[in-house]
């Protein structure tokens, strides 16, 4: 009787071989309670929507089941924010569409935010890491967000999350409000807002399936030159998005004073790099370089000489995988 109303939400795009299974694990939910499942599609090119639409005819279960496809991508950001205004969950779980949730993944975290007295905004678990084929890898195990109950403790030191293992509160999606639409990884964000709203908890088992090859910001496998301007273009708007976000979110919580060098170095780095990719020819590169003064000199030469000659990026780059090779 005092299980509460949960949303669970499966995002997915060009995700035709994977997204049966994940989707049936979604159904397969044993939490008692009322759970509303939504299936959310960002306009995919391929026959992925059409699978899940199939499976939604032919669902019988106790669960409430609903699902939309974009008429036009929107990008991770974009879609959580319009995906979340469109469900009613007093707890909200996500799930992407290559990873399985196990069947006691909601009842399991639900009874533990009850258990805790729905103080916790953000509740997370271990995952079970799985290679494409679906055999098993090594289990991930992240941070126990209890600890990180003062955004102090998060800027000092940033706790190590999976958002496709959280689940949050409507409370904090409705404290801080949407996310930057050019947002791709939220489970920084959804910790750090965490911690402003008196922290999170950890379930020591892991609950979701998490495939590997998803996107990644990893660049171990660069081979070219173009290869690392693309990643470091992806990288950095990034980590501008990431940390206009965190700016917003003290601001909405009236905290700039906690806006210190550490965040400012981020975003101005940011900034910095991505105004050197707009540039054509090395002029116009050594005049964006003087321009920014707020950014650390190293860090300003460094990223001059590689988006000027990736290639010499590249030659670094490739020292650098030796030696880690090594140790």
């Amino acid at each position: 009787m005092n299980k509460p109303r949960v949303s669970l939400i499966l995002f997915s795009y060009n995700q035709k071989n994977t997204i049966l299974e994940a989707a049936k694990s979604c159904l397969s939910q044993d939490y008692l309670g009322e759970l509303e499942i939504l299936f959310s599609d960002d306009s995919s090119t391929d026959n992925t929507f059409d699978i899940i639409q199939n499976l939604k005819n032919e669902y019988l279960g106790k669960h409430h089941l609903f699902t939309h496809k974009n008429i036009k991508n929107l990008g991770i950001g974009a879609h959580y924010n319009q995906a979340i205004a469109m469900t009613s969950g007093e707890l909200i779980f996500t799930a992407a569409g290559d990873d399985i949730s196990a069947p006691n993944r909601i009842s399991t975290i639900a009874k533990a935010w009850l258990d805790d007295g729905k103080k916790a905004d953000l509740i997370t678990s271990d995952l079970q890491k799985i290679r494409i084929d679906g055999s098993n890898a090594e289990k991930i195990i992240v941070a126990d967000l209890s600890f990180w109950d003062t955004p102090e403790k998060w800027i000092r030191k940033r706790p190590y999350v999976v958002g496709a293992a959280h689940a949050f509160t409507r409370r904090l999606h409705n404290l801080f409000g949407n996310f930057n639409p050019e947002l791709v990884y939220e489970d920084q964000v959804m910790a750090f807002r965490a911690s402003l709203a008196g922290g999170g908890l950890k379930i020591h088992e892991p609950l979701v399936m998490y495939r590997e090859g998803g996107i990644s910001q990893d660049k171990s496998n660069l081979t070219t030159s173009l290869d690392y301007l693309n990643w470091s273009k992806k990288h950095y708007r990034l980590q501008r998005a990431q940390y206009m976000q965190i700016q917003i979110d003290l601001k909405t919580q009236a905290r700039e004073d906690l806006w210190n060098k550490k965040l400012a170095n981020k975003l101005n780095g940011a900034l910095y790099v991505l105004a050197l990719h707009k540039e054509n020819n090395f002029i116009n590169k050594i005049k964006v370089f003087l321009q920014f003064s707020n950014v650390q000199k190293l860090f300003k030469l460094k990223h001059l000489i590689y988006i000027a000659n990736p290639k010499f990026a590249m030659c670094i780059h490739k020292i650098q995988n030796k030696i880690k090779k090594i140790n």
